[in-house]
């Protein structure tokens, strides 16, 4: 890279999030990186500036994002904060905080959403996210970089109990042909393309890896 360049994470406590933030401090590409929480955090970095705000209030803090790339990694479970509660972080949130960072100057923004993310899906979760990535795509961007995961395999003190069984079960249906297309990713994998093809994509657009194109480095 010719010049050093600042990331903005957010969902930068989270599984993926936090090898994004692990993998962009070590990357010499990255002179700063930003993470924007909740509640404080005890990872100290001379690169890493951490901003504790409250993502109610938006309007408070938008002038502090900015930078080269927006990440969002935010995500949320129906069982921990209900059906409105998803679709206020999982599209209003990260749709608002994506205008305010182009507002900025933010002309790059990378993506985790999800297999079968469609507007239009009848299935809640693929519905918001699809809503997401369309409303994403009309912003003005340079590069618009959309990843679709299917089930993350995330670090073992991150794993939930459901997820161990699902982790399982996949793993005994992809080892005899069945259900490729979800097979579980780890979230290091994930964060390590976001990262690549956010600095390397030369060309301008939107680009959606689906997840067989994720694993590819």
């Amino acid at each position: 890279m010719k010049t050093a360049k600042t990331a903005i994470i957010i969902g930068a406590t989270g599984a993926t999030g936090e090898c994004l933030v692990k993998q962009t401090l070590e990357n010499p590409a990255f002179y700063y990186v930003k993470i924007f929480i909740r509640r404080p955090i005890e990872l100290e970095h001379p690169k890493l500036i951490k901003y504790v705000v409250n993502f109610e209030k938006i309007d408070t803090w938008q002038h502090l994002l900015k930078g080269d790339i927006l990440y969002l990694a935010l995500g949320s479970t129906l069982k921990d904060v209900g059906r409105q509660g998803q679709y206020n972080i999982d599209f209003e949130l990260q749709y608002n905080l994506s205008k305010h960072a182009i507002s900025n100057g933010i002309s790059a923004i990378c993506l985790v959403s999800a297999v079968g993310a469609n507007a239009n899906s009848k299935l809640f979760y693929s519905k918001i996210k699809g809503k997401l990535e369309k409303e994403l795509k009309l912003l003005p961007l340079k590069q618009l970089f959309i990843f679709q995961p299917g089930l993350l395999v995330r670090p073992k003190h991150k794993i939930r109990w459901v997820e161990s069984i699902s982790y399982y079960l996949l793993h005994f249906f992809n080892s005899i042909g069945i259900f490729k297309k979800f097979k579980p990713l780890p979230v290091e994998i994930l964060a390590k393309k976001m990262i690549f093809e956010s600095l390397h994509h030369q060309e301008d657009g939107i680009f959606v890896y689906k997840l067989h194109e994720i694993f590819i480095s």
